[in-house]
């Protein structure tokens, strides 16, 4: 019976010499099973150091935009790098949760923003409520969705077009779609989807897509 140090200095028992080829292998084996679980417990608490970070981050600017947008419900979340216009002209329902480095913008004094409960505003989302935009319960804007409701001349770029816009509840825009300022309404449970460019109006439960996006089906 043999006592071998393995790699990582862990003390290998080999009971004979025809073991000792075998004890090698087997403790090459232990060292990258105990390297594998010493970076999985290294990365699990870093990430839970990360999330703990961000989580107090969030907290501390929603607190901070409580105080300046014309008034947020209970239990909703902003990212800290989120970028208002005339806050006081924006509303957040219950349970909302905004993400980091979205937009909210506008050219005129008079656009509104009215968001309601469970809606979700993803990464990297653009909003222009300069005509005025209404939003319905459980609506989700998903990665980089840009939506426009005012324009400009052709002739005259100082010359700007408004149009106010409403979207109906429980609407999903899928990452990188954009509404233009021409659709004016979007009904309820419609899903516009990734990428697709919204031109006119859509009616309730369906799914639109492509570019100009076009009704490929109804939700049931």
């Amino acid at each position: 019976m043999w006592l071998w140090f393995g790699q990582s200095g862990n003390l290998i028992l080999i009971e004979s010499e025809d073991s000792v080829i075998c004890g090698s292998r087997a403790g090459k084996m232990r060292d990258a099973i105990n390297f594998v679980k010493c970076s999985s417990l290294r990365f699990s608490c870093y990430r839970a150091l990360q999330h703990g970070w961000d989580y107090l981050v969030t907290w501390f600017f929603s607190l901070i935009w409580r105080s300046s947008l014309g008034s947020v419900g209970e239990g909703t979340t902003i990212s800290s790098k989120v970028i208002f216009m005339k806050p006081r002209q924006i509303s957040f329902g219950e349970n909302c949760k905004v993400l980091s480095d979205v937009r909210f913008l506008t050219t005129t004094e008079e656009g509104r923003l009215a968001i309601g409960d469970n809606c979700l505003v993803g990464a990297q989302v653009l909003i222009d409520f300069s005509g005025g935009i209404e939003v319905g319960a459980g609506t989700e804007f998903n990665e980089q969705t840009i939506v426009y409701t005012h324009d400009h001349a052709h002739h005259d770029f100082s010359i700007t077009a408004v149009r106010p816009l409403k979207i109906g509840s429980h609407v999903r825009f899928g990452a990188r779609s954009i509404v233009l300022p021409s659709v004016g309404n979007i009904g309820d449970n419609s899903i516009i989807g990734a990428g697709a460019v919204v031109t006119k109006p859509v009616p309730p439960r369906v799914l639109v897509v492509g570019n100009p996006a076009r009704i490929v089906r109804e939700i049931v």
